[in-house]
């Protein structure tokens, strides 16, 4: 009895021997090569005025306050180094070091007023939370952005360089809306524009 157990006990052995032979000797199936497409398409840049155009909609701001007011603040010689009278005005929305604050809470921890779409974002929302304080209007959104929502609301009696700021928004503002066509151009050529820099 014990001799035939030892002799099951061989047998099985041999037979698996043979099972794990057979295992490495069959060569494993490799998946079918699929080849991949070498050239992937990349999406193509939007615009830059179509940019603004897009991202002040998207925030409830009419498109030409925020092109007029860019344009106020780069200068009225495009495109050159913003008209800063402060050192602590950044990029071409010129925003103040004081908003840095704010601007990173709306937009994020990697806000840089350097970049343009970062810019345009920070001119958007400013303009945005000044059109709901009160007393703040198109009329004189541009003196508030300039001298603060508070400095208006009071009646304080802008500079000259504010006046002048104004005075150069409206026209801006005006042109804007007459003739729209006359800023796809200049807009979408804005990473050549020395604002800051």
């Amino acid at each position: 009895m014990k001799t035939n157990y030892i002799l099951f006990l061989g047998l099985m052995g041999i037979i698996g021997g043979i099972i794990l032979i057979g295992d490495y000797a069959t060569p494993k199936q490799q998946p079918a090569y699929e080849p991949q497409d070498e050239a992937v398409e990349q999406p193509t840049p939007m615009p830059f005025y179509t940019y603004v155009e897009m991202a002040s909609l998207e925030h409830g701001v009419d498109p030409a306050l925020v092109k007029a007011m860019i344009l106020t603040e780069v200068g009225p010689t495009l495109p050159r180094k913003p008209v800063s009278y402060n050192p602590k005005d950044h990029g071409m929305a010129q925003i103040n070091e004081i908003l840095f604050p704010q601007m990173k809470e709306w937009i994020g921890e990697h806000f840089d007023p350097y970049i343009p779409e970062h810019a345009v974002l920070a001119c958007i929302k400013q303009i945005q939370w000044l059109l709901q304080r009160p007393s703040i209007n198109e009329a004189n959104v541009a003196l508030a952005y300039n001298m603060g929502a508070t400095a208006v609301r009071r009646g304080k009696q802008p500079s000259h360089i504010s006046e002048k700021h104004h005075q150069r928004f409206h026209l801006f503002l005006t042109d804007i809306r007459e003739n729209p066509s006359k800023y796809v151009e200049l807009f979408n050529t804005v990473k050549d524009w020395e604002y800051g820099m």
